[in-house]
């Protein structure tokens, strides 16, 4: 017996629940991802097909379960049945299905909780120094796969494709190995002193004469001092205002 639902009606997360212990496969279709095949035994996922693409990776398998979790579209249905042919010679995963769930929804919190921290996916990270702990059971295997990326510069976007994550997953992890000290971002380099620097051949302007007229200087603002010296400003001014002492 199938069942199905969509994620207007439940969470992918709830949906995920209706699967329990039993043994099948769960199919999810969404407008993101396509079709996903989950085949389930016992409550454990054992294998992931992605668009027809057989998955084999297990930082791609936490990836995709996280986006699942995070839609709010799309369509699923459980049909119980035995996975013999389904899986080829060997299951590539044995991971419970309630873990990668937990994963993804902590996720999700997480980045709704830093998510004006977060780097922009176009911003270039290189390794700054070795780690020196374990990053735990995500960020690790997320590093020991970008490592050599990172020695050259690498942005979240480039990262996500090596990795097959989510580019907004790729950015929370490199914002993670920024606080661990592992990254940092590359400065911008900025104009050389050549390129600043007039050449004999470049005109510069001429200085205004006082026969050219009055300039207009209606839209002119003038530019606020520095807090340094308004500090010395307003000391002074209180040492002026201060009463002198009688003798």
């Amino acid at each position: 017996m199938a069942i199905f639902g969509n994620f207007d009606e439940l969470t992918p997360a709830e949906a995920f629940t209706v699967v329990g212990k039993a043994t099948g496969t769960l199919f999810v279709r969404t407008s993101g991802l396509g079709m996903v095949e989950i085949h389930v035994r016992g409550g454990r996922i054992v294998g992931l097909t992605l668009g027809g693409r057989a998955v084999t990776d297990a930082l791609e398998l936490q990836g995709v379960m996280t986006d699942l979790v995070r839609r709010r579209e799309g369509t699923f249905e459980f049909r119980r049945r035995s996975l013999e042919g389904q899986l080829g010679t060997a299951a590539p995963f044995d991971v419970p299905l309630a873990q990668l769930v937990m994963n993804g929804l902590s996720f999700m919190e997480e980045i709704r909780a830093f998510h004006d921290t977060m780097p922009s996916p176009k911003t270039v990270f290189e390794l700054q120094r070795m780690p020196t702990i374990w990053l735990g059971d995500r960020l690790q295997p997320f590093f020991e796969r970008v490592e050599a990326a990172l020695r050259d510069g690498a942005s979240a976007e480039e990262l996500a494709l090596i990795t097959r994550v989510s580019a907004e997953q790729a950015c929370w992890f490199l914002y993670k190995l920024r606080l661990a000290g592992v990254v940092q971002a590359r400065r911008c380099t900025g104009l050389s002193a050549s390129r600043l620097r007039p050449s004999a051949s470049t005109a510069l302007p001429a200085a205004a004469s006082p026969a050219q007229g009055d300039a207009d200087l209606r839209h002119v603002r003038v530019a606020r001092p520095a807090r340094a010296f308004l500090a010395r400003l307003l000391g002074g001014l209180t040492s002026l205002l201060r009463p002198s002492p009688t003798f």
